[in-house]
């Protein structure tokens, strides 16, 4: 099990100021899933946390106000009921959101 194509966009078909993060799975089928949790770390200290319980989610507003002069770390982990851990994370600045 693994997470793909972890993103993080402004979607231009809905009117807000939240970045919206998105990602594939692959190896796993979505109704297998346990738990979704989305991290947002700013200097190694969590800003931002979602998480979701037996969900099929594969994304999540992030409802956190970005500083543009500020580089995040953002990180998605993905559990399944067999007790399987996928763990993904990508470096962003707001600058750099599509």
């Amino acid at each position: 099990m693994r997470i793909i194509n972890l993103k993080v966009t402004y979607p231009s078909e809905v009117e807000t100021h939240l970045p919206l993060v998105s990602w594939e799975l692959d190896g796993i089928n979505d109704m297998l899933l346990r738990s979704v949790q989305v991290y947002l770390y700013e200097n190694d200290k969590v800003v931002f946390l979602h998480e979701y319980r037996m969900t099929e989610r594969c994304s999540s507003w992030l409802d956190y106000r970005l500083d543009p002069s500020i580089c995040y770390h953002l990180k998605v982990v993905v559990r399944d009921l067999e007790g399987n851990r996928a763990v993904t994370g990508l470096f962003l600045k707001q600058s750099e959101i599509d």
